[in-house]
């Protein structure tokens, strides 16, 4: 284990924290996804406007590496499909509509061990959950076919009022990170490195076994995966690391244990725009509205002030941030601050 403190950074003190238990809301009754999101990604739709999808359905495929799918977390119909410039797709909306699953493949630990890197690649890439790898440098969806020179799971968030693993990993949640840690582990001729928070404590993150585990502390830029990489294994000539969320990890480990494609995931809603910070239990890509009420008029982003998407309250909740960020429109001005 090697430990690495960060000297040079800020915590900016942002009112507005998600605090108290997580409220499980109900279904939403639309979901939506936006590919522009996916960087490096460009979708090709396999479901069109008036289709009926299973939950975890394909969606949309990359139109270069067709192996890379995007899967519905509901059932449904597809509602609309939103285009921006030249045609470029900016939303695929799913109204919500029956409760039919797609199956999966399903696996169990020993047959995870088991594959081949080509299996290992295939079972990814249909999971659905490829997308939410990145490359370092570059950030975008890496391919398939590409072999990475090290893979770093960061298990700690150091961004103004972000949900940590705390929040977002459950103690029970070991079985599905290690599921996913072991076929990760035969995408790389590297080794698979564990970020996390210095001091941490959790049963998930302690009970892994098959990483180089490292830890942060300081304040922010500490929990940054890009430079977590620069000081675990910074890339190497032409070669990428590729990086992926803890919290991303277990769904992408439950989905190939259960064989279900795992839409289940928690968000903060944060800010001091935010009529009650809160965190809530819902679906991926829920809409933002249904997270909770704002100050009006506010501004709505997807992950951090400091990293995020600016976005708008008639919009959905993003598929690479579990936090959503509601600022004032208005800021009070005072005489010498």
């Amino acid at each position: 284990m090697s430990d690495h403190a960060i000297r040079r950074g800020l915590d900016i003190p942002i009112q507005g924290e998600a605090t108290g238990d997580v409220v499980t809301l109900e279904l939403p009754d639309t979901v939506a996804y936006a590919p522009t999101e996916l960087s490096g990604l460009t979708p090709r739709l396999d479901a069109r406007e008036g289709d009926r999808v299973k939950a975890g359905g394909v969606l949309f495929h990359d139109k270069k590496r067709p192996s890379i799918v995007v899967r519905s977390p509901i059932a449904g119909i597809v509602k609309e499909v939103r285009r921006g410039a030249r045609r470029v797709i900016t939303d695929v909306v799913v109204e919500r509509d029956g409760d039919e699953v797609e199956a999966l493949q399903a696996y169990t630990p020993a047959e995870l061990n088991g594959l081949s890197r080509e299996e290992a690649r295939a079972a990814v890439a249909a999971s659905g959950w490829w997308p939410a790898l990145r490359t370092r440098p570059l950030d975008r969806v890496p391919s398939p076919d590409d072999t990475p020179q090290s893979i770093l799971i960061g298990a700690m968030e150091s961004g103004p009022l972000q949900p940590d693993a705390d929040v977002l990993i459950a103690a029970d949640d070991v079985d599905a990170l290690q599921a996913a840690i072991n076929v990760l582990a035969k995408l790389t001729d590297g080794p698979v490195h564990l970020a996390r928070r210095k001091g941490q404590s959790h049963p998930a993150l302690d009970g892994v076994t098959g990483v180089q585990s490292h830890t942060f502390s300081g304040p922010h830029p500490a929990g940054d995966m890009g430079v977590q990489v620069n000081l675990v294994d910074p890339p190497r000539g032409q070669h990428r690391v590729w990086v992926l969320r803890a919290w991303d990890a277990v769904s992408l480990g439950r989905t190939l244990l259960s064989g279900r494609f795992d839409a289940e995931r928690i968000y903060a809603l944060v800010g001091a725009g935010a009529e009650q910070p809160r965190l809530v239990k819902t679906v991926l890509g829920a809409p933002l509205a249904s997270l909770g009420a704002e100050k009006l008029p506010s501004r709505w982003i997807n992950g951090s002030v400091l990293t995020g998407q600016a976005t708008s309250a008639d919009r959905w909740a993003g598929f690479a941030y579990r936090g959503v960020h509601v600022l004032p429109e208005e800021v009070p001005r005072h005489l010498f601050g």
